[in-house]
């Protein structure tokens, strides 16, 4: 059948509650097949990979706001990193908004297990990663499905530019249940 259908139906009867997918950037049909997994009713992840990596000892995990999402995310990151390190981190505009944001971090890494830091940038989510992705051997990002059409307008999704990083990357996406 449709591969989406196909893969979603697999999904449903093999009661996972993952589905990770390679992410070829610039293949309109992988394109479409990833946007029907996105939005499918179970948590999907798009894996473009760097290195032959099997596991991964420093991960980065970039927040832009709390939520399931966020939470996915990490508890996506701590199982690959294993006994290494998770770096969760949110970028912020101006120094007024760190102590928020120590604390938004601090309650979303709560209840990771495993070796988990938290960081806050003061600088744009590019920039950020433009300068640390080399640091890590894996980023994980949000799909950016819950961001209205306007705000990715002005700020186009980070996920976007990922041939540009120098690391593996998986790109999180939430179902829609």
């Amino acid at each position: 059948g449709p591969p989406v259908g196909a893969t979603l139906q697999a999904a449903r009867e093999a009661n996972c509650d993952l589905v990770v997918m390679p992410h070829e950037v610039g293949d309109d049909a992988q394109s479409a097949y990833l946007r029907g997994i996105f939005g499918g009713p179970i948590d999907a992840v798009a894996f473009r990979s760097r290195s032959e990596r099997r596991r991964w000892r420093r991960v980065l995990v970039l927040v832009a706001r709390p939520g399931d999402t966020a939470h996915g995310m990490i508890d996506f990151a701590t199982l690959q990193a294993g006994t290494g390190t998770v770096s969760v981190t949110t970028c912020i505009d101006d120094e007024s908004e760190r102590r928020r944001a120590e604390t938004r971090l601090e309650h979303l890494v709560e209840t990771a297990d495993g070796n988990v830091e938290t960081r806050v940038a003061r600088t744009s989510v590019g920039a950020f990663v433009d300068a640390n992705a080399g640091s890590y051997d894996l980023l994980v990002v949000g799909s950016s499905g819950e961001r209205s059409p306007a705000s990715r307008l002005v700020s186009p999704p980070t996920f976007g530019r990922l041939e540009e990083f120098d690391c593996d990357v998986a790109v999180f996406n939430r179902g829609i249940p």
